[in-house]
């Protein structure tokens, strides 16, 4: 599932306005958005599309047009917790209430620090492993528990592998 099934088949909504911080991982999110939604027949349900510097921390007026589009849920896509927490902090006291809906960046102890209350009912929308994949019920098993965290554990378990691969295939030769 992406975010845009939760958004749209899950929780019915047909307005949205994304903000996201101009870095790869942000950007790349927020076409993933985009091209979800044109794929499903909904590209006007993204009423607000906009990017923001890296390191900004007033959004106030990006939350004002985020409240003049009409849209009824809000995508904060921050490279950092601390940005996120800006985003929900500062639309609480702006009196925006909209639905906030983020990405794996969000959780931890400096988005609830910068968020302080705003936090609470914030939604993270998080990347999971399949567990369906062959090997992951094993990897799992061998890691001891099932836990959020468990898809960095198994992209990392994944990228060992495949340098344990290309070592066995070619020796130390960096250049090979």
């Amino acid at each position: 599932r992406t975010m845009v099934d939760v958004l749209t088949r899950e929780e019915g909504f047909t307005k949205i306005a994304v903000l996201a911080e101009q870095t790869d991982y942000c950007q790349g999110f927020r076409k993933a958005i985009r091209t979800h939604l044109k794929a499903d027949g909904n590209e006007d349900y993204l009423v607000l599309d906009e990017a923001f510097p890296v390191d900004n921390t007033d959004f106030r007026s990006l939350l004002q047009k985020v409240r003049e589009s009409g849209a009824q849920v809000l995508v904060a896509i921050g490279q950092s917790p601390v940005t996120d927490g800006f985003i929900v902090r500062q639309a609480k006291e702006i009196g925006l209430s909209l639905p906030v809906y983020s990405t794996d960046t969000a959780p931890g102890p400096d988005f609830f620090s910068t968020a302080k209350d705003a936090a609470e009912g914030v939604k993270v929308v998080m990347v999971m492993e399949d567990d369906s994949r062959a090997g992951y019920q094993d990897f799992v098993r061998r890691l001891g528990s099932v836990q959020s965290g468990v898809l960095f554990s198994a992209f990392g378990y994944d990228g060992a592998h495949v340098i344990s691969q290309a070592i066995e295939k070619v020796g130390y030769n960096g250049t090979a």
